[in-house]
């Protein structure tokens, strides 16, 4: 089968995970630090792409100090609450040597839908026809989708295509989407079930921000035409993005000072706008802090030092 991931990002991929899992073990107080972060901000950004308006904060202080929140619903209280429970039990199944099931995937739903969607709906899959908001999608009958699970989940241990662990991750989140097996909780179980594939190959699991919604939902809709480049690139961004963060936190070390996009651009004499680009499609190693990207001094200096062409006088290149 023909590569769908670009190259370039593929051999970043590689490249990265086999520096991560040099390191490995990782320290204690980084694997503790990391899944904190990464547990607050995917139940946030996961519950906020599907219209929750739960803050990052105020999700944190649901998940780790169980407060309710004036002015937000019960509804958006519980979808906070579990997520928690859902990443712990998708972290037990890739520790686990053994094929996933479909039950396991119904379990997650009760999980995530717990307190949230009908009882009668919780661990089900749907008996009626769906339709999604916003959407020109129509997911298959409802009397398809017991054969639909059964295909995707034996794509999702067997691989038959020979897909990347990343083209797999991606492919299992669009087709899950695509059936839309039940009628609630659909995108946060296809989120938590892409981590699942990629953790299942010792990959770090990924968030999709909130702020890319658009461009997700437009990739998804791109898939939905048969073309799953952008999704598949799209998800490999975000790989990136997290190895990263990993990396840093391993490596980083006292005084290595985190610099906004307007700092670095002036030390690599380039537009922050340009480094912004970069940032997004995961060319160069910044994370956001809130709803800015930064970067670390060290990687501007290394950016800088690749960047330079003796053509133009020693100066970064904005060009292709």
């Amino acid at each position: 089968m023909a590569q769908i991931v670009k190259p370039a990002l593929h051999r970043a991929i590689v490249q990265k995970w086999k520096l991560l899992d040099s390191m490995r073990p990782l320290p204690a107080a980084v694997l503790t630090n990391l899944r904190n972060v990464f547990r607050t901000e995917f139940t946030y950004n996961s519950n906020a792409i599907e219209g929750n308006t739960l803050t990052l904060r105020e999700t944190q202080l649901v998940i780790e100090e169980g407060q309710t929140i004036r002015g937000k619903s019960l509804r958006e209280i519980y979808e906070a609450r579990n997520h928690p429970e859902a990443i712990e039990y998708v972290e037990s199944l890739a520790n686990e040597e053994r094929r996933l099931t479909e039950a396991d995937i119904l379990t997650l739903h009760q999980i995530i839908t717990k307190d949230v969607a009908e009882e009668e709906e919780v661990g089900r899959y749907r008996k009626g026809e769906v339709r999604i908001q916003g959407s020109k999608h129509v997911p298959p009958p409802a009397y398809d989708v017991p054969m639909l699970m059964e295909d995707l989940v034996k794509v999702i241990n067997d691989n038959p295509d020979d897909y990347t662990t990343v083209e797999l991750a991606a492919i299992t989140l669009h087709r899950f989407v695509y059936i839309h097996p039940f009628n609630d909780g659909n995108g946060r179980v296809a989120r938590l079930l892409t981590n699942l594939v990629l953790m299942r190959k010792r990959y770090l699991p990924i968030v999709i921000p909130k702020i890319d919604r658009a461009k997700y939902l437009r990739c998804l809709e791109r898939a939905d035409a048969g073309d799953y480049a952008p999704l598949v690139n799209f998800v490999a961004q975000c790989v990136i993005k997290h190895l990263d963060m990993a990396l840093r936190a391993v490596e980083q070390k006292p005084g290595d000072r985190r610099l906004s996009l307007v700092e670095a651009a002036k030390m690599a004499s380039v537009s922050s706008d340009y480094l912004r680009v970069l940032a997004n499609r995961g060319l160069i190693p910044a994370t956001k802090e809130g709803r800015n990207w930064v970067v670390s001094e060290r990687d501007m200096v290394e950016f800088v030092r690749s960047h330079t062409t003796k053509s133009e006088g020693g100066q970064p290149s904005e060009g292709p």
